[in-house]
């Protein structure tokens, strides 16, 4: 008992252990891979490298021709751990979309896996040319 009447677990001779986990950064997904699934659909597969993750952050940016001009990206999902597909419904023919993927969790948020590009035809059914890695990245 201390001076001021309380009495602790110390005092009762209880000894408490607290078992805890340390979460670490969640790896980037890898082999991030963009498909043409069907008119005006994108699919994203991705390998899930650690199941440290919370959930994907997949972000999007809509570049115009004839410039391409970057546009900013914005977040289009946020999808559940041990999730390796994303499908994006929201294209347009005649634009090119770059998407940029990253996992989180409660430590923080891992590198995003480098950004694919697909550029879609003007007209018709959309045909993507995938381009990897660094293509078009700034």
């Amino acid at each position: 008992m201390n001076f001021d009447g309380v009495v602790n677990a110390q005092d009762l001779g209880i000894v408490l252990y607290v078992y805890g986990t340390t979460q670490t950064l969640p790896n980037a997904p890898e082999n991030v891979d963009l498909q043409n699934t069907g008119y005006l659909e994108v699919t994203l597969t991705w390998t899930d490298t650690r199941e440290t993750e919370d959930q994907f952050i997949t972000e999007r940016r809509t570049e115009k021709a004839p410039y391409y001009e970057p546009g900013s990206f914005q977040i289009i999902a946020t999808i559940s751990a041990d999730t390796t597909t994303y499908i994006d419904r929201d294209v347009n023919p005649g634009k090119t979309y770059t998407y940029r993927l990253k996992a989180v969790n409660s430590e923080g948020e891992s590198a995003f896996h480098p950004r694919q590009v697909l550029r879609q035809k003007q007209t018709g059914h959309p045909t993507p040319r995938v381009l990897f890695g660094s293509d078009r990245c700034d």
